[in-house]
């Protein structure tokens, strides 16, 4: 499952690909149930021929910052990028598709936990919590809004109105290199320990 920092090196993919400041055009939805379920527009209307100016992540959401909107995917369990339909063993789970400056660009989505949204206010999509490659995740947010009451600290993890982007995997793996239990409560983790798993 796509989490922060798949999420992050398929942005960096992205900008490495694709030009900014050139319009996304050709934009051909592949799968209409799926945009049903997992969109909120069903045409490309309202983004055909705007300009990418921004290709940016916040938690889990991928977003293109275009001229009046923003273009968000969530990649769910098995959303992916790529350049040519021959680079995937799934072209069958196509979910939409557009070109950039001659470069074209596939959304593949297997599992069907993905969305797809255009939206004039990018809030409206993000999770709430801090992203923690963000600035504004520091030792005493980590430490004043997380660690209180007596959640499970892997709930406390996954909690993306805490912090936007960790999941299931990575929690994990924090938590067993920092030697705590999952099920331990956030306030009774001692404090060598909040300090090794908030780094």
């Amino acid at each position: 499952m796509p989490e922060l920092l798949e999420v992050e090196t398929i942005k960096n993919d992205l900008l490495s690909y694709i030009n900014l400041n050139y319009p996304i055009e050709n934009i051909k939805i592949h799968d209409s149930l799926y945009f049903e379920k997992h969109s909120n527009f069903q045409n490309s209307e309202h983004i055909e021929g705007k300009i990418i100016h921004e290709i940016g992540r916040y938690g889990k959401v991928l977003y293109f910052n275009l001229s009046d909107g923003y273009l968000c995917f969530h990649l769910g369990m098995s959303g992916q990028f790529v350049s040519k339909l021959n680079d995937t063993k799934y072209p069958q789970h196509l979910k939409i598709s557009f070109s950039v400056n001659g470069k074209d660009a596939f959304f593949i989505d297997v599992r069907k936990f993905g969305w797809v949204k255009y939206v004039k206010d990018l809030l409206s999509v993000l999770p709430s919590g801090i992203d923690p490659l963000t600035k504004a995740f520091t030792q005493k947010y980590f430490k004043d809004k997380c660690l209180k009451g007596s959640r499970s600290i892997k709930t406390i993890l996954l909690d993306q109105n805490l912090i936007a982007g960790v999941g299931n995997i990575y929690a994990c793996e924090m938590l067993y290199y920092s030697g705590i239990n999952p099920g331990l409560s956030g306030n009774k983790i001692q404090p060598v320990k909040q300090e090794l798993l908030f780094r």
